[in-house]
């Protein structure tokens, strides 16, 4: 049997420093939730990604990040 090589790319981006400790705090939250497992911070970050684009692309308009962004 043989492993899937998941390819990764590193990106940089800039988070607003309250939703940068609520990265932090979450991620704590996580691993005492599942008992110290090895969870990064860069998996936590690329799941919710998937998740908000998997929304957009179902719900156009009516998905969560295109209301966030299309208010004035």
């Amino acid at each position: 049997m043989t492993k899937k090589t998941e390819q990764k790319e590193k990106a940089t981006f800039s988070l607003d420093v309250v939703v940068k400790d609520q990265l932090e705090d979450g991620w704590l939250m996580l691993r005492r939730m599942l008992k110290g497992r090895c969870i990064c911070k860069s998996t936590i970050v690329e799941e919710a990604i998937k998740m908000v684009l998997e929304d957009l692309k179902k719900n156009k308009e009516s998905s969560r990040i295109y209301k966030i962004l299309s208010k004035d």
